[in-house]
């Protein structure tokens, strides 16, 4: 899964017309990465940085999931605990993404 977003990855970005641009992390059912898919995922999420990923929220349920999110998320400088981004459905997470979009003194990432 995270090879085939690495890969989207950059196609998606030249899709969005904008300098900033958010992320919804829909993955209630991942339970954990290999430490290979560790690895790739902290490339990506530095990646997404680059290229102006301003604030991030996620669907998790597996406490092993939410960990390592919480882990990548330090390792790259993430700002706000995971517990602040961390949504309980996708609807919500997506509400979030938006408005730190709408209020620049929000931004998240």
């Amino acid at each position: 899964m995270i090879h085939y977003f690495s890969r989207a990855l950059e196609q998606c970005r030249t899709e969005i017309h904008s300098s900033t641009w958010g992320y919804v992390s829909y993955s209630e059912k991942a339970i954990a990465a290999t430490p290979e898919a560790y690895k790739l995922l902290v490339n990506t999420a530095k990646r997404c940085l680059q290229l102006g990923c301003v604030s991030a929220a996620y669907v998790l349920k597996s406490a092993i999931a939410k960990s390592q999110i919480e882990k990548m998320r330090k390792e790259i400088g993430m700002p706000e605990p995971l517990d602040q981004v961390l949504f309980a459905d996708v609807s919500a997470a997506i509400e979030f993404v938006k408005s730190t979009l709408a209020t620049p003194e929000k931004l998240s990432v």
